[in-house]
Parts: C-alpha cells; structure tokens; sequence
C-alpha cells in the first residue's frame, strides 16, 4: 500500500498515449478517429474527483483487497503501469523488485 501511494503520487512514467479507432464524444468533446489522445498520470493521480485529498500521503487508501493494481477491480485508478490490454508487460517482475528493493531498504536501517 506504501509502494501504490508512493507510485500515486510520483509516478515513474509522465503519461502516454492511446489511439482512438472511431469518433467518440467525451465530456463534450469530440475525438475524432485516427487521432491520439495523450494522459497525465501525475494529473490524473492527483484529480480530487477520483481521490479524496489527493495531495495527502495516504496508504491506507489502498488497504482495501480491492486495491491490488493487477486485478482490475479499480480501473483507472492505479496508472503507474498503464491499463487494458497494452498495459506495461513488466508489471508484475517491477512489483516484486520493488517489494524486495524496500524490504531490504527498510530492514538495513534504524528508524528510531
């Protein structure tokens, strides 16, 4: 939970892009087919409509069983790896090194 507030808040990937394969009205918006549309993960993390206080450090926001990034039960709200079927590949291999990256990190220091 630590690691999806950290990654929340700093996301290691600016954004990105996805192509839209038809005409799409969003928002009010019209997109038209062939066009690109570029996201912000560092602004999307931080939208209050999605997350309440979204400049406060949090983790227990994540505690939930629903929280896990891989699972699909939050869609869209866990960006640092992207989302659907393009999402990141490594996703699951930069989990586990992160995990193990900060259980040595927190265990090799004295935090008094």
């Amino acid at each position: 939970t630590v690691l999806m507030e950290t990654e929340r808040l700093y996301p290691p990937v600016f954004g990105g892009a996805r192509g839209v394969d038809q005409t799409v009205r969003f928002h009010g918006f019209t997109i038209p087919a062939g066009w690109k549309v570029w996201y912000c993960n560092y602004t999307a993390n931080r939208d209050p409509g999605v997350f309440e206080a979204p400049d406060v450090f949090r983790p227990d926001r994540w505690a939930s069983d629903a929280a896990d990034p891989t699972d699909g039960k939050l869609p869209g709200r866990h960006l640092a790896f992207g989302g659907g079927p393009r999402s990141c590949p490594a996703q699951q291999l930069s989990l586990a090194i992160l995990r193990v990256v900060s259980a040595r990190f927190v265990s090799r220091f004295d935090w008094r």
